[in-house]
């Protein structure tokens, strides 16, 4: 877990990166992360989650609410606990506080989802001459056969 200089030990924030469901942490992420705490003043724990294709959903899901659970056994309590997450990461913000509240857990103190993937509709569904302005067509393609058991997810809740 890092430290932001003048950071409160005993407040935490849970990171989750965005790219996609496959793409890991790179240096914007972290960059960002520990912006955020340093404004913050919390500690930061970005979580390295495991991704698609390689491990399908729910892993990335899995490990988000498993690295909550640490910080609780850390003896973080939940309202010193903020989660947020970008893009993808957003997402799983979301999906975490699900899963959390469904199973009973305490949920945290607060959450922020920046531009979170929220609309996993098919892409084949959207009006004609439709373009994602940030994913080419085959990457878009590609993306929807990640997100469905994901969207099935948010559906059913």
């Amino acid at each position: 877990m890092g430290f932001s200089q003048n950071s409160l030990t005993d407040q935490v924030l849970l990171y989750l990166h965005g790219g996609g469901f496959v793409f890991g942490l790179i240096p914007p992420h972290l960059q960002m992360g520990a912006y955020l705490a340093q404004k913050m003043g919390m500690r930061i724990l970005m979580v390295d989650y495991r991704l698609a294709p390689n491990f399908p959903f729910p892993a990335a899901l899995d490990d988000c609410v498993t690295a909550y659970l640490w910080l609780m056994k850390q003896g973080i309590l939940t309202q010193n606990i903020v989660v947020a997450g970008d893009s993808a990461g957003g997402n799983l913000t979301v999906t975490m506080l699900m899963k959390l509240r469904d199973s009973g857990n305490s949920l945290p103190a607060a959450a922020a989802c920046l531009s979170p993937v929220t609309d996993l509709t098919p892409k084949d569904n959207l009006r004609k001459g439709f373009k994602d302005p940030l994913l080419p067509p085959k990457a878009v393609k590609f993306s929807d056969t990640l997100t469905e058991p994901i969207n099935l997810l948010l559906l059913t809740k």
